[in-house]
């Protein structure tokens, strides 16, 4: 644990006693309190902790950092981009979701929203919201992907490989409101997931969920979770914020929150 100038604040190596760590959180609670009162914590963790909610307290304004890539030219004009209601094949067996509207943002909705329709929307986007089904599936793909509707030849997910390969000139936010939408890749070698894909592509910061998101729970999270952002709170504030207030209410799925950068 450093603070901004570098100083060491405390450290711990398996295998030296530093106190009882609670099961939920993996950084021991000494030096997760030296960390109190921090405006942002960047979090640099390898497979397999990268990804995982449980590194510090809920209420901590954390995020996982990233390797440095090449800062993205944001757009001239906010452009909101709200992906709702898509129609992945029945025989997947995913129950219907709720539809959500934003009156400024662009719809992409129902049958429309296919894999090739939802990454043309996301090109000059400055901030995005996905609300789908998170999918894992390591047979199909390497991580958590999103269901869609089906373009004409059936496909219908979108893959961290599809994500990376799209540039995102507009450096959005993206909220990604998938369940288990955090996963990581099976590697002990490489940060790999749909978070880590959407930041390849140009993603300021990505916001998923390492949990499943009740349906019944998650719309309102993640209407909050625009607002706070829209007022102009950074992701990690906005997301401890609600962290710490979700889980106080007794909703422990979002402690299963989590802010790449």
């Amino acid at each position: 644990v450093r603070g901004a100038s570098g100083d060491v604040r405390g450290s711990y190596q398996t295998g030296r006693a530093l106190g009882p760590v609670a099961v939920e959180t993996i950084v021991p609670p000494a030096l997760a309190g030296a960390l109190a009162g921090c405006s942002a914590v960047a979090v640099i963790a390898r497979p397999p902790l990268h990804g995982r909610a449980t590194l510090l307290p809920p209420a901590i304004p954390w995020a996982f950092m990233g390797p440095p890539r090449p800062a993205a030219a944001s757009s001239a004009a906010p452009r909101r981009v709200l992906i709702t209601d898509p129609r992945p094949p029945a025989a997947l067996g995913l129950p219907p979701l709720a539809a959500i509207s934003d009156p400024g943002a662009a719809l992409v909705t129902g049958t429309a929203a296919t894999p090739t329709r939802v990454r043309e929307a996301l090109r000059d986007a400055t901030y995005v919201e996905i609300h789908a089904h998170g999918v894992v599936d390591l047979d199909a793909s390497d991580t958590a992907f999103v269901a869609l509707s089906p373009e004409p030849d059936g496909r219908f997910a979108l893959t961290a490989a599809d994500v990376a390969a799209t540039r995102l000139t507009g450096a959005p936010v993206v909220v990604l409101a998938a369940c288990h939408g955090a996963t990581q890749a099976r590697s002990d070698a490489r940060r790999w997931s749909l978070p880590d894909a959407f930041l390849t592509a140009g993603a300021r910061a990505v916001v998923a969920a390492a949990t499943a998101i009740p349906d019944d729970q998650g719309a309102a999270l993640f209407t909050e979770l625009r607002a706070r952002l829209a007022r102009g709170e950074s992701p990690a504030h906005a997301v401890a914020a609600l962290r710490a207030d979700r889980v106080a209410a007794g909703q422990a799925w979002a402690a299963g929150l989590v802010v790449f950068e």
